[in-house]
C-alpha cells in the first residue's frame, strides 16, 4: 500500500508542478530580473536532483525523495517565470509538454531505483532513461524545424 501511495503522490506533484508552471502571472516575467530568476532556478533543481539520487540511491528514503521533487518543481517555476507572459502559445505549449516529459521520465528513473537493487537493472533503466529522453528532444527539434522554414 505504501508504494501506491507513494507514486500516486509523485504523480501529484507533477501535476501540481505543471498546473503551477501555467499559473504564474504574465507580470511575473517584467518583474523578476531573467538571470537571478534563471539562475536561481538551475540551483534549485541541481539541488533537488541531488537531494533525490541521494535519497533513492543511498539513503532510500521516499520522504526525501518527495521532498526533492518538490524543490526541483520549485526551481523550474523560477526558471520559467520569466518567461510566463509566453504561456498560452503554441511553442510554448509544445516546449512545456516536452519539459514535463523529460521530468516524468527522470522522475520514474529516480522511483524506480528506490526499489531496483541490482546494479545492471539500474543501468538499464538508466540507459532507456536517457534513450526515451534524447527521443523527446529529436521528436522536438523535427517540430522545430519543420516549422521554422
Amino acid at each position: 500500500m505504501f508504494h501506491i501511495v507513494l507514486v500516486s503522490l509523485v504523480i501529484v506533484v507533477g501535476i501540481l508542478g505543471w498546473f503551477l508552471a501555467h499559473a504564474a502571472p504574465g507580470l511575473l516575467s517584467r518583474i523578476l530580473p531573467a538571470r537571478l530568476a534563471f539562475g536561481l532556478g538551475t540551483a534549485l533543481i541541481f539541488l533537488g536532483a541531488f537531494g533525490a539520487f541521494l535519497d533513492s540511491y543511498y539513503l532510500r528514503d521516499p520522504r526525501g525523495i518527495l521532498g526533492s521533487f518538490v524543490i526541483i518543481i520549485v526551481g523550474l517555476w523560477f526558471m520559467l517565470a520569466p518567461t510566463a507572459h509566453l504561456r498560452g502559445t503554441y511553442r510554448d505549449e509544445q516546449m512545456l509538454r516536452r519539459l514535463f516529459a523529460m521530468l516524468g521520465i527522470v522522475f520514474a528513473t529516480i522511483i524506480g531505483s528506490l526499489y531496483i537493487r541490482a546494479d545492471e537493472v539500474m543501468a538499464l533503466l538508466s540507459l532507456l532513461m536517457i534513450t526515451v529522453g534524447f527521443w523527446v528532444i529529436t521528436n522536438f527539434f523535427r517540430e522545430l524545424d519543420k516549422n521554422r522554414w
